[in-house]
């Protein structure tokens, strides 16, 4: 037999044993202490072997069946059902969480390049930043088979734009900072490092959590500067903290 055992303890000079998930406590005697310290997870032979020297057998055999009989109430030890047995081993089939590392800057892009992502005269990133997201959240989804909490995390040091489609409240997207974190469930934004080391980060569709470091959660919606600014001051309070 095997499962987990009872836990046994002593108060006020008395003996007692206890099943910690059915909360179901009695009293014991010698004999009832001594095969609890075996009970469940020898056999009965076992038990009445190893206390065939201090207790007679019949006396060993007569708790074990005391024991089992509350057992089999489900007053202790109460077996698994067949389905939560089924359960317990049940796979888990699909894709559940996705880490992308985006490819750092190539060597010689000229510094105006970086800055002009939130500049007006920009017209907008590197097709490539916008694909990698897209990809990676679609490559997500086709994979996911029956899980129902996706997560998708992005990893990068320079700048990362985001083009997930429409939010799903089973999508769970995440970038990565020095300065915080970043999280939404799809849409569109853009997070980037400034040319004086300050993180910025813009939303041209969806809603983000973002979460400055060693700071409170701030929501921040389409065009919320205001949201992002909060990020900034935080990440740069952090730094004087340090």
């Amino acid at each position: 037999m095997q499962g987990a055992a009872l836990h046994r303890f002593e108060l006020n000079g008395k003996r007692y044993a206890i099943d910690p998930e059915t909360c179901f406590c009695f009293e014991c005697d010698e004999i009832c202490w001594d095969v609890l310290a075996l009970y469940p997870q020898a056999t009965i032979s076992r038990i009445v072997h190893e206390l065939k020297q201090k207790h007679a057998e019949r006396e060993v055999y007569e708790v074990v069946g005391e024991l089992e009989w509350l057992r089999n109430v489900k007053s202790i030890l109460p077996r698994p059902t067949p389905e939560e047995l089924h359960r317990r081993y049940e796979i888990e089939q699909g894709l559940k969480r996705l880490t992308v590392e985006l490819p750092g800057e190539p060597a010689g892009e000229p510094a105006p390049e970086k800055a002009g992502w939130f500049r007006k005269g920009r017209s907008g990133p590197p097709a490539g930043d916008s694909s990698i997201g897209r990809d990676a959240a679609q490559l997500l989804l086709n994979r996911s088979g029956n899980q129902k909490t996706l997560e998708l995390e992005f990893l990068e040091r320079g700048r990362i734009r985001v083009h997930a489609g429409a939010p799903l409240p089973t999508l769970d997207i995440r970038v990565v900072t020095p300065a915080g974190v970043i999280e939404a469930h799809g849409g569109e934004f853009v997070v980037a490092e400034g040319e004086s080391g300050q993180w910025l980060v813009f939303c041209h569709a969806g809603e983000l959590t973002l979460t400055p470091r060693g700071g409170e959660p701030v929501r921040q919606g389409r065009n919320e500067g205001a949201a992002a600014e909060v990020f900034h001051q935080e990440e740069r309070r952090g730094r004087r903290d340090d």
